[in-house]
């Protein structure tokens, strides 16, 4: 069964925390969403991350997620985001969204097609780019995600990220296993 464990992480010394090795032993994926912590900043969190494990990250505009220190989700946005749109605009802040997967039935890829019986796709793609041509020869899966300003491949021999266009985490199918999804139209808060 998939497990999916996230957290918003308010500093580099809260991400450290919850990347012990009780939550990413055995992992099969993780992915840092970022917002205003530069990519060479979270290095060491990628080596903690066993060899063979992909671990991506997206540069964020605004991120949301689960603080245990505020006990509710929380919202973060570059400050004045939100304005173009005619909204009252972010407030700033900094933080990552950590999201491990672990027990299996989930695979990454940033370059090839998820092999067939994928249920569902986490799709995050740089703002400006085409994956038009992925989202179309998987028009039957489920997708989730979004744009962001850069997205990167941590590299394990070189110890740095690299940019990327985009990355794909799937699901596959399996028999145990229901795919949903909610939303929401009210504050995050």
């Amino acid at each position: 069964m998939v497990k999916i464990q996230t957290q918003l992480c308010s500093d580099l010394a809260d991400l450290q925390a919850f990347m012990r090795p009780e939550v990413i032993s055995g992992c099969d994926v993780v992915v840092l969403f970022s917002l205003g912590f530069p990519p060479d900043s979270l290095v060491p969190m990628a080596k903690t991350v066993a060899p063979g494990v992909p671990v991506f990250l997206a540069d964020c505009y605004g991120i949301v997620g689960y603080s245990p220190a505020a006990g509710r989700n929380i919202e973060l946005m570059e400050a004045g985001r939100g304005r173009e749109y005619g909204g009252v605009g972010g407030d700033g802040g900094q933080g990552v969204v950590a999201v491990v997967f672990s027990g299996g039935g989930v695979v990454a890829d940033t370059d090839a097609l998820p092999p067939a019986g994928a249920v569902a796709h986490m799709v995050v793609a740089k703002s400006g780019s085409n994956v038009n041509l992925f989202l179309a020869q998987q028009a039957t899966a489920f997708y989730y995600g979004g744009l962001a300003k850069a997205t990167y491949r941590y590299i394990p021999r070189e110890e740095r990220f690299e940019a990327i266009p985009y990355f794909v985490v799937s699901t596959l199918a399996a028999a145990e296993h229901a795919v949903g999804a909610t939303s929401f139209t009210a504050d995050v808060k």
